[in-house]
């Protein structure tokens, strides 16, 4: 009784605590909403749109913005149970070895959400906890094979904006997106996608996992790191800023450093090399670039430097 009592009074306290800082890390209403307007700007510059599809994308993004605080609020009910001090006791027995890892599912073309832990069922508890009604679907009659993908990269990436708010990444245990069950997945302690994220596939349950970053992302910043920092580039351009100075690194198909440039001068100011260190698995040329591009952005993150959506671009 005495330990179900500690037991009782520990999830007081990290329920009360989540809750403080969840107030503390909400951005205003007005900022989320100049986020979502941006990205829709980002779209119009990078995309060729119609009238149609414009007003399906913006339809799309002020649903997201709607439902923030509602993610948000499940976020915190979800990582109040799965955490890494209570993982164990909902992990099913298994002949093989099982990663701690809570997946948010979704259906192919859906948007509903629901959770499980690592391979296991759907947890009744949080079936649909973001409903079809929540999130406006843009995709039926859209016409628009490259704004279909860059849809689901704004939603994640908005998944990840609640998990990074309401700071899912102290519960210690990766957390990610898959779609029907597939362990093909988006992980939102790094904003990567499957082979490419740090937590893929990471069966080290004796140890705490948060986020490689050092401070919040913003929104543009996860979507900068969701969209652009991916697979299949020929050139990527990165604009970022700290402080009254300004850069953009261009990073070229198979290349393991970037350029980077003063945008106010245009004069070169040196070569980024990011060492990288194969994880024992093959990699082709093209991972490890997008990896060393990853580990750049990571650094520049944690060094200060604040990603600008509009000013990036990927070819």
């Amino acid at each position: 009784m005495k330990q179900k009592g500690r037991s009782t009074v520990f999830s007081l306290l990290h329920i009360f605590r989540q809750k403080a800082e969840l107030q503390d890390s909400k951005p205003k209403k007005n900022d989320v909403r100049q986020m979502f307007q941006r990205i829709e700007e980002f779209a119009l510059k990078n995309f060729s749109l119609d009238d149609f599809q414009s007003s399906q994308l913006s339809k799309f993004c002020s649903s997201l913005e709607s439902s923030l605080p509602k993610l948000e609020r499940c976020f915190h009910e979800i990582t109040t149970k799965y955490n890494f001090d209570t993982v164990q006791r909902y992990k099913e027995k298994r002949k093989y070895p099982t990663s701690n890892c809570l997946y948010i599912w979704r259906e192919a073309f859906q948007f509903e959400l629901s959770a499980a832990l690592d391979d296991h069922k759907v947890d009744p508890d949080f079936i649909h906890f973001i409903y079809g009604n929540d999130v406006y679907n843009p995709l039926p009659d859209l016409g628009h094979h490259e704004l279909e993908k860059f849809i689901f990269d704004v939603y994640y990436t908005w998944i990840a904006y609640a998990y990074y708010t309401t700071k899912s990444y102290s519960n210690g245990i990766p957390m990610g997106i898959t779609v029907n069950g597939d362990i093909s997945s988006y992980y939102f302690n790094d904003c990567s996608y499957q082979a490419l994220s740090m937590y893929h596939n990471r069966i080290d349950t004796n140890k705490r996992l948060g986020s490689p970053y050092a401070r919040h992302l913003g929104i543009e910043e996860i979507l900068v790191r969701t969209h652009i920092v991916q697979k299949r580039f020929s050139e990527i351009e990165l604009s970022c800023q700290k402080d009254k100075e300004e850069q953009i690194l261009i990073w070229r198909k198979n290349s393991h450093s970037a350029e980077r440039y003063n945008i106010h001068s245009g004069k070169l100011v040196g070569n980024m090399e990011i060492s990288f260190e194969e994880t024992g698995r093959k990699v082709q040329d093209q991972d490890t670039c997008v990896s060393h591009l990853a580990r750049t952005f990571e650094t520049l993150a944690n060094q200060g430097w604040i990603f600008n959506l509009l000013k990036s671009r990927r070819r």
